[in-house]
């Protein structure tokens, strides 16, 4: 989930302490990334897209990562 965070250009960390996601809010997407596999395919997408500015069409967290972009 980090990876597609860092491509979009969104600090989850930071989010959480602006309260624009909760630890909740946290821990769903983490759950929702390691069970829907995309922490493997978001790896391969990112070696093989280094420069990508956005996350993959494929994240299960697209939405609230779109969201918190700045």
């Amino acid at each position: 989930m980090s990876t597609a965070a860092r491509a979009a250009g969104v600090d989850l960390g930071a989010a959480m302490k602006k309260g624009d996601i909760t630890a909740v809010d946290y821990a769903t997407m983490v759950h929702r990334c390691n069970s829907s596999n995309c922490a493997r395919k978001c790896e391969h997408w990112r070696n093989a897209e280094p420069d990508a500015t956005a996350a993959p069409s494929f994240c299960a967290n697209l939405e609230i990562l779109e969201r918190l972009k700045p």
